[in-house]
């Protein structure tokens, strides 16, 4: 998200149906869960959050998956995380590549 601040990134939570419960910038999000929450829970929370950013840029789940998996969190090779996921490499690299793409796009 180009030129966005944390505090303009708003986290939207929904119930099954669809209906808006809340909305809150991410740090009041995250500290309103801190006392409930242990750190894994936390960093759990953190990582959904920063995946569901990136799935809203790129639009595509398997792509934001490879991408964030091979470039931006574990940088896996793509032929590891290929075998993971039980797709060719070829697949994998074009996932990403369509991603960066959608991202640079932004």
């Amino acid at each position: 998200m180009a030129d966005q601040s944390e505090s303009d990134v708003r986290v939207w939570l929904v119930d099954e149906d669809g209906e808006t419960l809340v909305h809150l910038s991410i740090s009041q999000f995250i500290s309103q869960q801190a006392t409930e929450r242990t750190p894994l829970d936390i960093g759990r929370r953190i990582t959904a959050i920063e995946l569901a950013v990136l799935a809203n840029e790129i639009g595509s789940p398997a792509e934001t998956l490879d991408y964030w998996m091979t470039t931006e969190q574990y940088t896996s090779s793509q032929a590891i995380w290929a075998r993971v996921r039980n797709v060719s490499r070829q697949t994998v690299n074009d996932r990403v590549r369509a991603a960066r793409k959608k991202i640079n796009a932004v």
